[in-house]
């Protein structure tokens, strides 16, 4: 909500027309100034790992998730590229921790 603060926020209700959604990220402006930016993670739907191991195969890598859900407060949209922590989708058990060379060019140009 627009209140000045951003926040991160672990949902376990989500809207089931968006169930695979993983998470949302909404960004408030004023002109060219970020005042707000929101996140919210769908844990009604998903499951969320850190680290390693045996879950890593039945989750989705928290860490990656939020590395992409941050280069959305940064501006970033989504692309087509595999590697890349913007990619649209993340299935379970991939980790995409280190940003990409398009994640580069994208924020080069953004800033």
């Amino acid at each position: 909500k627009r209140d000045g603060a951003s926040m991160v926020y672990w949902l376990n209700q989500w809207e089931d027309d968006r169930r695979s959604e993983q998470a949302r990220t909404t960004v408030y402006w004023t002109g060219d100034r970020i005042y707000e930016a929101d996140i919210r993670i769908n844990a009604e739907f998903f499951t969320f790992y850190g680290g390693s191991g045996a879950q890593a195969f039945s989750g989705v890598d928290m860490e990656s998730l939020m590395l992409h859900e941050f280069g959305h407060v940064l501006g970033l949209s989504h692309n087509d590229a595999k590697a890349s922590v913007m990619a649209t989708t993340l299935a379970n058990g991939t980790v995409r921790r280190t940003p990409g060379k398009e994640d580069l060019d994208s924020l080069r140009c953004e800033y």
